[in-house]
């Protein structure tokens, strides 16, 4: 078994305000809870998909086909942000200015994009890395360096001599604790990617928050939503079927409390860190 990239969902929440305007047009969202992957199958039933939504959404008020597919920007270590594209039918542009915040992040951009963004050859390409998800990228190319899982209970027994014992058991678990090593500063604390060396040095655009494990502490640590993990991709895409996969949550309070719990620096020079992520499984199909 080859352990390769991995990508980390955490959920998202659509208002009645948020919304896509192309070509004059404005398109609004359903509320509810997503996530920033591209399923169809039976975990986007529970787990469903912000990119379907948002380009079941265009078809239905706009017209044409639009698919959403992983992109690797210009100068970017990770296909970590997305195209949107119109299959059939044209269009010209986003106005940026009339688009929400949690749309403009989730295609690829800041959130902060003023005016119209044009589309070439029928697609609109994020420049910066699409919000929603995250996916490390470190001295080890991306990779952890252990996956390893096991199991823990919550029992009392009635007597300290086992072989008179008996067992009350009110909790059994699988835990996952994935270690990645030398992860680049600004795939961690979000605002590092502010400071043009730190950037250039994760092979990031300046100032492109999107992608740093920061977002999902914060999230998952005010709501427990679950967190679905995508593991051992090849390339990083927005699938989660198509590899093993797991849904989890942080394994404890202190994860919550503090990102310092997770990640703590592993070289002064070159700004790289150290995270270890405790996870409580709920499901999902990993075999280590």
């Amino acid at each position: 078994m080859i352990v390769g990239l991995d990508r980390h969902y955490y959920p998202l929440v659509v208002s009645a305000t948020d919304k896509i305007s192309v070509d004059g047009v404005e398109v609004t969202l359903t509320p509810g809870t997503y996530y920033s992957h591209d399923e169809t199958g039976a975990i986007a039933t529970a787990y469903p998909s912000l990119y379907r939504h948002l380009t079941a959404r265009l078809a239905a008020v706009i017209g044409g086909t639009w698919v959403v597919e992983p992109l690797r920007p210009t100068s970017y270590a990770l296909r970590s942000s997305v195209r949107l594209r119109r299959t059939v039918g044209s269009s010209t542009n986003v106005n940026m200015s009339s688009t929400s915040i949690l749309v403009q992040r989730v295609l690829g951009f800041s959130g902060t994009v003023t005016g119209n963004i044009a589309f070439v050859a029928g697609s609109l390409n994020g420049i910066f890395s699409a919000y929603g998800s995250w996916c490390p990228w470190s001295l080890f190319e991306g990779r952890a360096e252990s996956k390893d899982s096991y199991m823990s209970r919550v029992t009392n027994w009635s007597s300290s001599h086992p072989e008179a014992a008996k067992a009350v058991i009110w909790r059994e678990r699988r835990n996952r604790v994935l270690s990645y090593s030398f992860v680049f500063g600004s795939y961690v604390n979000q605002n590092r990617a502010t400071i043009q060396s730190l950037a250039t040095q994760a092979g990031m655009a300046l100032n492109d928050q999107n992608n740093s494990f920061e977002n999902l502490w914060t999230i998952h640590g005010r709501d427990l939503g679950n967190i679905l993990v995508a593991y051992d991709q090849v390339d990083i895409d927005l699938k989660i079927e198509l590899h093993q996969h797991e849904i989890v949550r942080f394994a404890s309070q202190a994860m919550a409390q503090s990102m310092d719990s997770i990640a703590s620096r592993a070289q002064l020079g070159m700004d790289a860190w150290g995270l270890k992520i405790a996870y409580i499984i709920l499901g999902g199909n990993y075999g280590l």
